[in-house]
């Protein structure tokens, strides 16, 4: 006998509003495990006629619906099952414009979380009976309040529901994978998605935005090292003997996702995740080698910061001081991610330069005097002044 919840939704479904230009509702019943053949029999809906499909009878009522009678309101029971080409199909034309009812646990679920009736939203939900099995995820998700058209929508809140997040983006979920540790056996993330989600969709999402590839015995930082290798290459090019962490196709998505992170909460934990990157493939090594100029126009990784900082501050130690281009890098690093990590060498540099702007423009006020050579042995005057009672002492010592 068929439960008052299904009577109800079928009355429901009827009494609703028609969409636009409709003038009757056909509602195909899709039951292909037959669960409810013979409850069909008994079931009574007022204004609807109901139809129940034998495998034989296909034609006919193909001819009913689509000639014999267009006014009615009707419930075809479908029990049966076609190949996936459908060919054997005489309703199919019907049934792209009809509705489709299901009346199983995953309907009901399906409709409880507002996940679109579709076949293929279907198949993908049936992949989480281990998260729908706890009602506490099912209400997290629920509480999100998406309307579920196509499976990235679901694969992407129900992973970030794993991985401690109230609902958002493939973004997020990556970062919080990430954010979570390295290390596969000890991140919990990860293994919330395996356990109670699908790890062959997050991986799959992984690929199709990002570019990455993942193998089974590949490490975490593989990952972490495309992501940011490959948003490092938007803007730096020469990243010879890395090509392998690089995917052109995904350099914005990669670029966007970690300038956001940079921005966000979990900056610590990208930071440590950059050292660790740099310390595997050698980039501070790698970056001393690279040209200033290229280095400036990239933000990624902590270590670009100090090496500019190395090429300057060995210029300055040569007595090359390039005013105007350690006072354009400058301004050009304060807006750059990891300024605050160096900042007082950054700016040290800033007034470096400003100091040697003043004196090359009041070089004819100074007068620079050698110290006196007295054989093997020089004196040196050092001055000393200290400021006591508004009194300056000067000081002569003689080595």
């Amino acid at each position: 006998m068929l439960s008052e919840t299904i009577k109800s939704r079928l009355i429901g479904r009827f009494f609703a509003p028609l969409p636009e230009f409709h003038k009757r509702r056909i509602v195909f019943w899709q039951d292909t495990d037959g669960e409810f053949s013979e409850d069909i029999d008994e079931l009574s809906l007022a204004d609807v006629k109901i139809v129940k499909l034998t495998g034989k009878n296909n034609f006919t009522v193909k001819k009913l619906l689509a000639s014999d009678d267009l006014t009615n309101n009707y419930l075809i029971y479908d029990p049966l099952t076609y190949a996936k080409d459908h060919h054997d199909d005489w309703l199919l034309d019907i049934k792209k414009y009809s509705e489709i009812f299901y009346a199983d646990l995953v309907s009901l679920q399906m409709e409880e979380l507002g996940i679109e009736t579709s076949p293929i939203m279907r198949k993908t939900i049936k992949l989480y009976s281990k998260f729908l099995s706890s009602k506490e995820r099912q209400t997290k998700l629920k509480r999100i309040g998406r309307i579920y058209q196509t499976p990235m929508q679901l694969h992407t809140d129900i992973m970030a529901i794993l991985c401690g997040l109230n609902g958002g983006s493939a973004q997020d979920v990556f970062i919080a994978v990430l954010s979570a540790g390295l290390d596969k056996e000890n991140n919990t993330a990860i293994e919330n998605i395996s356990r109670f989600g699908n790890i062959d969709a997050f991986w799959t999402l992984a690929q199709k935005l990002t570019g990455y590839i993942n193998e089974e015995n590949k490490p975490l930082s593989e990952f972490a090292a495309h992501i940011l290798l490959s948003a490092l290459s938007q803007t730096m090019s020469s990243l010879k003997g890395l090509e392998r962490f690089v995917s052109d196709s995904c350099q914005s998505y990669c670029y966007q996702l970690v300038h956001e992170w940079q921005c966000s909460n979990g900056r610590n934990e990208l930071f440590e995740i950059c050292r660790t990157v740099e310390q595997e493939l050698h980039l501070p090594e790698r970056f001393d080698k690279t040209d200033i100029e290229k280095l400036v126009k990239s933000e990624v990784f902590p270590a670009i910061n100090e090496s500019i900082l190395k090429h300057l501050f060995n210029e300055v130690n040569d007595g090359i001081i390039k005013v105007e281009n350690i006072l354009q890098i400058v301004e050009n690093r304060r807006t750059s991610a990891w300024y605050d990590l160096t900042e007082e060498y950054m700016e040290s540099l800033y007034y470096i330069a400003k100091m040697q702007n003043f004196y090359l423009a009041h070089i004819n006020s100074f007068h620079i005097v050698e110290p006196k050579k007295y054989g093997n042995s020089i004196q040196i005057l050092r001055l000393k002044w200290i400021a006591f009672t508004g009194i300056f002492i000067f000081i002569s010592e003689t080595l």
